[in-house]
């Protein structure tokens, strides 16, 4: 197209057409020639490959593959490309125009119109504003874009494949590419059919030590791996298989003591000659280790013979002594160091070498020599074990309700052992301002066994802690560390802090009123049992066999009594706690310590085993199903002794009230009088010019408040007081008490306004009128207590007048009902005295039982004496109704018996009585008795046993008869009868040997022999001669007692052990470990290094767990 038959843009635009036709064909040329070449070098490759042709078809294929080439080349490549690059060659303006027109359908025809009327328009100036015109409308048209020339990616679908098969191809066969087209290329050439594999050496080299095995490891590679495999050396033959089913293959030379030469052969193809180098290896012949252990482990020197590795103590010094075979130099290389130690060293040479091990190191050892070196380098470790730090645990317990000692147990724990073992403390009081330093005492250990156990009693009421004192304390423990000195471990601070004595007064007036309450519980349980028994009794009199009901009531009574039994038991240990607690921070005088030890015997004998054995006797008889008429006959006697239960419990109550009150008040006066000092002395302190009134303010004020409590203490007596049986006659003056307080109040006022002087009067009126108040209450007390006193010895001799009056007429009804015959009209009248001697005795037993509840010396078995004698006038009343005179005598005997025992008994409280009245009415104000009923010490069962003798022995003499000999033989039965119950309870004391107590039964027999002849009146010379016996015998046996007893306080002095202390089950374990471990050490051989030892030691605590 020439230039001037088109506009210059139109023109441009295209001819830029044109190129990009030739560029599109050349571009899908190309993808087509690549495509046909590399398939037809593929495919006769192929071919090549797997026919391995003659050179003629090797020359056809390498000319025919030549031809191809070049003819596509030519059409596809080279033509497209020289008419690109050739104006000339280009297609014709109008054969583009009509393409154009076909591409574009806006341009159609136009541009060919345009091209014909351009040839035209020569002076025609209508043909030149037409190809102006159609100009203008072709101008914006991208004639250069006509062709896409992303389309030719469509052509790649067929270039892909056969790209895919060639790769595919290549990697399937290795040599497809590579010996097919060099086989092709020198088709002129033979080229001979090669091995189908090759072997190929897996070792880095070929060099083995002499004396040893060598081991060649090589695979075969090919197409094709022959079956059999063989080995040529030394002219022999060896077939070789493969190694686990894999493509590696292995021979190993034995032995070798000089070069070697090898050859593979496999299918009938060889491999090269191999050699086998011989060389000789460095090797050692021994490594030895002297150890030198540190002094303080005690433990001897000891050599490690070809041990590399070594675990040792720290501290302890290492010497290395080598030997080695076919060495030239020796490289020794500690972890601490950056460079070894050589040794330069002939054949059979070795080295020594010294270290101290203080911590764990590595050490390296080479051998070398001029053609080779060891297998690598040989590494070793020392492990250094460090001093371990000793290790302690503490479990503290701490009497927290006496604060009399601090129980230590624990374990302490050390890898050699110990070097002591202490107990630090300091006490810290109320008014301490500056730190005390730490006092220390030492604890006894086992310094060379490394786990032990210790324990330790401290019993520190011995430092005179007084309330309100803190006691600090820690156990630390020290090893026996000779390299770094000795290390500590300490356990945590602990410690005991007395309560003040206000707390605890406080505490004790809590618990005495929780003992209160529960005593009143007790007793309303007690009664609600004895109305259960009854109702049981009851519905079984007519009853041949038990119902079920029947069982389940008295299994539910039963259980009753087992809860009440149970909270009796806790009742008895908490009261004997608080007593103890209030003896040690709150002491009484002794009279209120007398009655107060007096009212713990009581109750702690509330729980006779009489009542106790039935209760046990009836559960036996429910659970083996016994007969009705044995469970009648328990529940029988079961009613009586719960009766007298009922009564104890009772007793215990109304008596504990009255001990409380009687403390209370003691409490009361003593905090009047000391309050009245206080307030005396800041009288005083409230007339010193320099004393500061805000001060004298709150020191008032303090003051203030304990009087406060005084006066309710006092209010609390006096609802006490109401609440007892017999009330006492207290009325502490209100008026002056609210007096009191008024002068305390208005010193306090006028303190806050600054008026020394005038608070000053208030205050010594108020301290002169507290003075007041307290001997107002004392002398209210000394009253009190000698009116009660008096009191009581009159109710005491009228009811000793009363038993001796009953006792009497039963000894004169015995007489009168062994005169007359059953049949006589006067049996009748007899029995009706006989009766109504009961109901004399029901009221003396009453008017007993209410005398007790005030006085504390009435022991229980002097209430059970009488209980006793009433059970027996109820026995003889039904003999004599049955008209069994015969079986009454003998109960009416047992009942005089209790009546003269009980005369007896009663004869000697009343002594006491009067003893204590005699001394009060003796002494001044406030000055009573503060022991009553105390006399000479008691004497030995030998001594009263003598004297009872010499009584006995002198009645014989004398001859007397009637009731002075009764009186006197009554006497002498209950005297008996009280050396064989002390007699009893030696027998039930610990610690006697089985002989022992076979005597003392023996002796007790022989005194109820003794009663039962004095009660039948027949005293003769075998009664003396059996008396006289039992004098020595008991001599005999108090001798072996204080013999026992002395071995015992022996034996607990120099062991130090603890009696009648019950621990807390956590520490128990320790008591007994300290036992066992002495046993331990026995079992750990002495040659045992510490190593040994400490795991035989664990082994022993394990077990023993």
């Amino acid at each position: 197209m020439a230039k001037e038959l088109l506009p210059e843009g139109l023109y441009h635009s295209v001819k830029q057409y044109k190129r990009r036709f030739y560029l599109n064909l050349l571009i899908k040329g190309l993808l087509f020639f690549i495509a046909i070449g590399l398939g037809y070098f593929f495919i006769i490759s192929l071919l090549e490959y797997f026919g391995w042709f003659n050179s003629v078809v090797r020359a056809v294929f390498l000319f025919s593959f030549i031809g191809l080439v070049t003819v596509t080349g030519y059409i596809l490549l080279f033509k497209p490309l020289y008419s690109m690059l050739n104006a000339e060659k280009l297609i014709s303006d109008e054969k583009a125009a009509a393409e154009l027109g076909v591409i574009f359908p806006d341009v159609k025809d136009k541009l060919l119109n345009l091209l014909q009327l351009r040839a035209l328009s020569d002076g025609n100036s209508l043909a030149f504003a037409s190809i102006k015109q159609k100009s203008a409308e072709l101008s914006g048209i991208p004639f250069d874009q006509a062709i896409d020339l992303r389309e030719n990616k469509r052509h790649l679908r067929f270039l892909i494949p056969v790209v895919l098969v060639a790769l595919a191809g290549a990697c399937l066969i290795p040599g497809l590419f590579t010996d097919s087209p060099k086989r092709i290329a020198g088709f002129n050439k033979i080229f001979p059919k090669p091995a189908p594999f090759s072997f190929r050496i897996q070792n880095n080299n070929l060099n083995a030590f002499r004396n040893e095995d060598f081991k060649v490891k090589f695979i075969i590679q090919g197409s094709e791996i022959p079956e059999i495999i063989k080995v040529y050396s030394k002219g022999a033959a060896t077939i070789i298989q493969p190694e686990s089913d894999s493509a590696f293959y292995s021979y190993t030379f034995h032995n070798l003591q000089q070069e070697q030469t090898f050859q593979f052969e496999g299918a009938g193809f060889y491999s090269e000659e191999f050699t086998i180098n011989v060389i000789d290896k460095p090797l050692i012949g021994s490594i030895n280790a002297k150890l030198v252990f540190p002094s303080y482990l005690n433990r001897k020197n000891e050599t490690e013979k070809n041990t590399g590795n070594l675990t040792v103590p720290e501290g302890t010094k290492i010497t290395w002594d080598i030997s080695c075979l076919y060495t030239d130099k020796i490289n020794f290389k500690l972890s601490d160091k950056t460079e070894p130690d050589v040794l330069e060293a002939g054949i059979f040479k070795g080295f020594s070498i010294s270290k101290t091990a203080n911590k764990t190191f590595n050490y390296n050892i080479k051998l070398l020599n001029d053609q080779a070196s060891g297998d690598g380098e040989l590494q070793y470790t020392v492990n250094v074990i460090a001093d371990a730090f000793p290790r302690i645990s503490v479990l503290p317990v701490k009497d927290s309700s006496l604060f009399n000692y601090i129980l230590l147990g624990g374990n302490v724990e050390d890898d050699y052992g110990f070097s002591a073992l202490k107990v630090f403390y300091k006490i810290r009081t109320k008014d301490d301002k500056t730190e005390k330093a730490y006092a220390s005492f030492p604890l006894k250990i086992n310094k060379s066994t490394s786990l032990q156990n210790f324990f330790f009693h401290w019993e520190v009421d011995s430092l005179n802690l007084q309330p309100g004192d803190k006691l600090e304390y820690f156990v630390k423990v020290w090893d026996n560390d000779g390299v770094n000195g000795a290390k500590s471990a300490t356990s945590q601070t602990y410690s005991l802090e007395l309560p003040t004595t206000k707390n605890v007064q406080d505490e004790l007036k809590n618990k005495q009123a929780e003992t209160a309450q529960s005593l009143g519980s007790s007793f309303s349980q007690s009664k609600t049992l004895s109305k259960q028994l009854d109702k049981i009794q009851n519905n079984l009199k007519s009853k041949k066999d038990l119902s079920w009901q029947d069982k389940k009531s008295l299994e539910d009574l039963l259980q009753k009594q087992n809860e009440l039994k149970q909270k009796i038991e806790n009742l008895q240990q908490q009261n004997k706690l608080n007593n103890e607690k209030e003896e040690k921070f709150s002491p009484q005088d002794e009279e209120l310590a007398e009655k107060t030890k007096e009212l713990q015997e009581l109750m702690k004998a509330i729980l006779d085993d009489e009542t106790m054995k039935l209760y046990e006797e009836l559960q036996k008889l429910l659970q083996e199903k016994s007969e009705t008429s044995e469970i009648k006959d328990v529940l029988e006697k079961l009613e009586n002794k719960q009766e007298r239960f009922d009564k104890e419990l009772e007793r215990a109550l109304e008596m504990f009230k009255q001990l409380k009150f009687e403390k209370e008040l003691d409490k009361s006066i003593k905090d009047l009088a000391q309050l009245a000092k206080e307030q005396e002395k800041q009288a005083e302190k409230s007339g010193d010019t320099k004393a500061k009134p805000e001060d004298l303010q709150k020191q008032q004020e303090a003051l203030n408040e304990k009087f406060e409590d005084v006066k309710k203490d006092l209010k609390e007596l006096e609802e006490l007081n109401k609440t007892l049986e017999e009330k006492n006659e207290f009325k502490p003056n209100d008026p002056l008490q609210k007096d009191i307080s008024e002068k305390q109040q208005n010193s306090a006022s006028e303190l806050s306004k600054g008026n020394k002087k005038s608070a000053e009067k208030q205050q010594k009126s108020a301290a002169e009128q507290m003075d007041k108040l307290q001997k107002e209450m004392s002398a209210m007390k000394q009253k009190m207590d000698s009116e009660s006193a008096e009191e009581n010895v009159q109710d005491m001799r009228s009811l000793l007048e009363n038993l001796l009056s009953v006792s009497f007429e039963q000894e004169t009804l015995m007489k009168e009902f062994k005169k007359i015959n059953q049949t006589d009209p006067r049996y009748i009248a007899l029995l009706q005295r006989e009766i109504k001697l009961k109901d004399d005795s029901k009221i003396i037993e009453d008017s007993l039982y209410a005398l007790a509840k005030r006085v504390a010396p009435i022991k229980k078995f002097v209430t059970k004496e009488v209980g006793d004698m009433n059970d027996y006038v109820d026995e003889s009343i039904l003999a004599l109704k049955q008209r069994r005179p015969d079986i009454s005598a003998g109960k009416q005997q047992f009942a005089m018996t209790s009546m003269n025992n009980l005369a007896l008994m009663l004869s000697d409280v009343l002594k006491q009585m009067q003893q204590q009245q005699q001394k009060m009415k003796g002494m001044p104000s406030g000055a009573q008795c503060k022991k009553p009923g105390k006399g000479k010490p008691n004497q030995s069962m030998s001594e009263l046993q003598k004297a009872l003798n010499q009584k006995i022995d002198g009645l014989k003499k004398s001859g007397k008869q009637g009731k002075e000999l009764s009186q006197e033989l009554a006497q002498l039965i209950a005297e008996q009868q009280a050396i064989r119950k002390m007699v009893k309870e030696a027998e039930g004391k610990g610690g006697m040997d089985p002989n022992g107590k076979q005597q003392l039964k023996e002796l007790a027999k022989k005194m109820e022999e003794t009663e039962k002849e004095l009660s039948f009146k027949q005293l003769s010379q075998q009664t003396i001669m059996r008396q006289n016996d039992i004098v020595t015998r008991l001599l005999e046996s108090e001798k072996a007692q204080r013999e026992r007893e002395f071995e015992e306080k022996r034996e607990s002095k120099s062991g130090e052990q603890i009696v009648d202390r019950k621990y807390p089950p956590a520490l128990e374990k320790y008591l007994k470990e300290k036992d066992k471990q002495i046993e331990m050490l026995r079992s750990t051989p002495p040659a045992f290094n510490p190593y040994y030892k400490e795991k035989v030691s664990q082994y022993f605590q394990k077990i023993s767990q």
